[in-house]
């Protein structure tokens, strides 16, 4: 019996959470996670200036906030977003079903169907000093 690797693990509860989750209610996208992802699925040249006022990571992927939904697991969790290019900061000691990672914005929606989740959000923009 041969094993699957943990990546074909993952990849097959992604296509599950997928499948299962196809009438099951996305989860909220915050209103300027919305607005980054639109402006990147036009290909606004707005969207370079707008990410100044955000953190991102090197290769431009944004910083968010993912909230499980009720019951929701971490580690069921994890292996579904970290194929959509997840990449985990932090989890809350708080709250366990708040995660903190960088998310690239062409995944934003898709992660966002995956059935698990309650919301998408951003951490505060940076604010400027003056």
């Amino acid at each position: 019996m041969a094993m699957l690797r943990p990546a074909s693990d993952a990849r097959a509860a992604f296509d599950v959470l997928i499948s299962s989750s196809a009438f099951a209610q996305s989860a909220s996208l915050a209103q300027g996670m919305n607005e980054l992802v639109t402006l990147y699925e036009a290909d606004s040249p707005k969207l370079a200036s707008v990410l100044k006022q955000h953190v991102t990571a090197s290769d431009g992927d944004v910083l968010v906030n993912v909230r499980l939904k009720p019951g929701g697991r971490v580690d069921q969790a994890l292996p579904v977003l970290a194929l959509q290019g997840f990449r985990l900061q932090a989890v809350s000691a708080l709250d366990a079903s708040l995660l903190e990672g960088f998310l690239p914005l062409w995944a934003t929606r898709s992660v966002a169907w995956s059935g698990s989740l309650k919301s998408i959000s951003q951490p505060y923009p940076r604010t400027r000093c003056f």
